[in-house]
This record gives C-alpha cells, structure tokens and sequence, in this order.
C-alpha cells in the first residue's frame, strides 16, 4: 500500500485535524440525508464528527471497503492532487462494449495516471487565461443578444435564462457563429443526450431496442459523436485558424500527439458541460445574491459606471474593478458551482493514517471547507470585503477543485461571469419576487431547485432586498 503525502514545498500546515471512524451501517443514515439534501448532509456530518470522518464494513473483502468524508485542507488537498490512486466518477452511463455511448466515458473526470495527463495537457492549451481572453468579443455579443429578450416591467426566471444564456455560449465558442444553425442543432444535440442520461428508466430498463429510453441515449450518443466528428473534419478542411475552442482543440492535439479525433469526443461534452455549467450556476446566485444585498450591488453599480461608462468590462480593464472581482470571489465561496467532489480509490493507498482499499470512496466538501467560521469568519454572511481585508488559508477556498482534476473551465468561467455581469448591472436591476421559494440542489453543479423569480427594472431602480423562503436560509444570512 502507497502513501499520499502533501507536495513538497506546500505552505498547507501539516495539522491534522482529528479524524473519526464509525460504522458502515452509520453511512446508510447519512446517504438517506444525502439524497434529501447534499448540502444539509455535508454540514450535518461535518457539525457532528468533525472535519474528517470515515465509515468502514467489517468486512475487508466487501466491494467498498470504506468512504471518507474530508473538509480538512490538508487532506483535501491528498486527495485532490494524487492522481495515481483516485479517480472522477463518470459523467455519463456505460454503453455497450465498442459503441459511442461506451467511448462518452473515456473523459477528462474518469483518466488517471499517464493518460490523463496526456491529456489533460491537450485540453489545457487551448483553455488556458490567456487564449480564453480571446474568446471576450464573443462573450460580450451573446450576453448583449440573450439581454435584448429581457422587458423593464416584466420577469424572469434567472436560473432558467442564465443556463439557457451559458449553453448557447458555451456552444458558440465551441463551435463558431458563422453557421448558427448547426451550432445550435449541436447544442441541442448535446442537451438532449443529457437529458436522455438522465432518465431514470434508463438503468432500470436495460434493452438496447429502439424507442426504449436507454435504446434513445444510445441512438442520441451515436448522432452526436457522428456530428462532433463531421466538425472536425470541417475545421481541418479550414486549416485550424478559425476562432473556436473545438479548432483550439485540433491544434492541441496536432502539437502533442498521442490522440485521434474519436479520442477527443469525450473532451468535447466535457467543455461543454464544464464551460456551461459553472458559469450558469455561478452568474444564478451572482444575481440572486446582489438583489439581496443592495449595498453591494449599489457599490458594484458605481465602480462599473464609473470606471467603464457603460461598456462592457473586458480582459483589459479587470484589474480595474476590484469589487467586481471580490463579488465573484465571495459568490464562488458561499455557492461553489461544485460543492464537493467524489472520488474512487483505483488503488490502496494511504492518505495521512487513513488507509483506503481500491474501490472505496473519498468525497472532499468544498461547500463545507467554505463555510467553516475558523477558515472564514462569519461563513454564512455575503461579504465581498473580506478579500480586501484578507487572504484565505491555503487549501481553504477551491471554487474549481484543485489538483490535475481542477475544472477545465474555470477559465472561461471567471472571464465569462465577471463580462456577464458588468453588462448586465449597467442594464437591468433584478428585484426577486416576494415570497418566492428558493431551495439548493446539487446536479452537475449547484443550482436553484425550481424557478428563481425576478422582476425586471431599469438600471436607475433601487436594489432591494425581499422576503424569501426556502432553504436558502440555511446557506445564506439574509437578514
């Protein structure tokens, strides 16, 4: 059995905070919390056993031998940064042997070891800050398109028009906008497999047969590599120079070897989905948040007419809107678009004393770490001061994961967000409707549970701050 150990050099204090081990049948009250409610359940464990708990079976030959729960920096960041022994859980279902809906698997989350750096490398090239910088006139011309839909005096689901906003700009820098349409069927295409996916017959009903919900995914998951591949070939018939992510991509590839076209199409829905994903989850509660927070979106308004007159902020003149940089800054602490991240063991291994049997599970609770009052004081309280006032403890704030594993949109997220966000306070106040109910719930990313209400004003309007319910009292002081 190997050891995990922290990097050298880490400035992370080597302190371990105590760690507790309970018994397997414990961890069945925890997963019933769990799918109730994640972020309840992680708080719960944590209020209860500390920063570090472990449930193991008795029996060391079980599938599982065990499931550590962390928010400890340290071990967080053992976990995080071993690539050898811990790997991603999938983002789509198994598929036959040798079929499209089988290769979908093959991604950036599942890889470990050699592999995964290879190609963690070629996906990091072309979403790297700089050469997302290049991605900004873009961004700027999607978020004015989607802002020409909004009415002053009427309303609008934010959830449902910021992951609609997201989606089409996450396919626009995948794909270009010189024909729209196909952009937008490959969008769709990519949305309906999702949703396929997430049918709940799927793993019930195992029949492969046409016009059966697992048979639809499989049908949708052929379409779909088919359609990524035929893009492909156009950007190479193109010579590579065009503008796209999916060009970036080729180029990549070209540069370091060691990967075919079909190889790429699992990274394809991974950008996708982690470009649309994160940004959407992040600009909801951005938005949601500064509504119940007038001063801060007051003070944001000011530093944005101030400094750019109207127009658009842009990599150029982010440095000069330091509160629009510790708002998406405080954002990402309270509401992580990945509140925790769950891990396989692939290979027995120890972390700190701590050892895990191949197959056991680690889950890291980002939401946790973010909210413990001895990392940050007065965790539940919306404050983007406090990056003015203080920097984190290292290892305490991971918006994106750390380690080879970190989000490979986080990138584009930030650059994506804070252009969002310049655009849209300049335009339109948002004022949530009274009484509207506003529950968590951790998909792909955090997002509200239902619909998230807003009236729509003009930009001379006053923020104010309204009643809600729902269990957003619980992750968020707004009183």
């Amino acid at each position: 059995m190997s050891e995990t150990t922290v990097a050298a050099g880490s400035t992370l204090s080597e302190t371990v905070a105590p760690i507790r081990t309970l018994p397997w049948s414990a961890y069945r009250s925890v997963k019933l919390r769990f799918k109730r409610n994640a972020l309840a359940g992680l708080a719960r464990l944590h209020a209860e056993h500390g920063r570090t708990v472990v449930f193991r079976r008795p029996d060391k030959s079980a599938a599982k031998d065990a499931v550590l729960f962390t928010t400890d920096p340290v071990l967080a960041r053992m976990v995080l940064l071993d690539n050898t022994h811990f790997r991603g859980p999938s983002m789509s279902r198994r598929g036959p042997s040798a079929t499209p809906q089988r290769r979908t698997r093959r991604n950036l989350f599942r890889m470990y070891g050699a592999a995964h750096n290879h190609h963690r490398r070629i996906t990091n090239r072309p979403t790297n800050a700089r050469e997302v910088e290049a991605y900004a006139p873009l961004m700027v011309e999607r978020v004015q398109a989607h802002l020409e839909r909004w009415q002053v005096g009427g309303r609008i689901d934010i959830h449902a028009r910021m992951d609609a906003f997201m989606q089409d700009l996450s396919a626009s820098i995948l794909f270009g906008r010189d024909d729209p349409a196909e952009t937008d069927a490959l969008r769709e295409l990519l949305n309906a497999w999702t949703q396929a996916q997430a049918n709940v017959w799927v793993p019930l009903l195992r029949m492969n047969w046409a016009g059966t919900p697992r048979g639809r995914m499989l049908s949708l998951a052929e379409r779909l590599e088919q359609r990524v591949l035929e893009q492909m070939a156009r950007c190479r018939a193109q010579g590579l120079d065009s503008n796209t992510l999916l060009s970036g991509l080729l180029r990549s590839v070209d540069h370091f070897g060691g990967a075919a076209d079909r190889e790429l199409v699992p990274h394809v829905h991974t950008l996708f989905f982690a470009g649309h994903a994160t940004s959407s989850s992040t600009l909801t509660w951005a938005l949601f948040l500064l509504a119940q927070h007038p001063q801060v979106a007051h003070a944001l308004r000011d530093e944005l007419a101030g400094r750019l007159s109207g127009d658009p902020a842009g990599p150029e003149s982010l440095a000069d809107l330091p509160l629009l940089g510790r708002v998406v800054d405080e954002v990402l602490r309270m509401m992580p678009a990945v509140p925790y991240i769950r891990h396989s063991v692939v290979e027995d291994t120890l972390v700190h004393t701590v050892p895990l049997a191949s197959r056991s599970g680690a889950y890291v609770s980002l939401f946790t770490m973010h909210h413990d009052p001895h990392f940050f004081a007065e965790p539940q309280r919306f404050d983007p001061q406090r990056w003015e006032r203080s920097v984190p403890r290292p290892g305490t704030y991971l918006p994106f994961g750390s380690g080879p594993h970190i989000c490979v949109g986080r990138w584009f997220a930030l650059l994506n967000v804070k252009i969002a966000l310049s655009v849209m306070l300049q335009r339109f106040t948002l004022r949530i409707v009274p009484q509207a109910r506003v529950d968590s719930r951790v998909r792909i990313a955090l997002m509200p549970r239902g619909p998230l209400p807003a009236e729509v004003l003009g930009p001379d309007a006053t923020f104010e701050r309204t009643p809600v319910r729902g269990n957003i009292h619980d992750l968020v002081q707004l009183t």
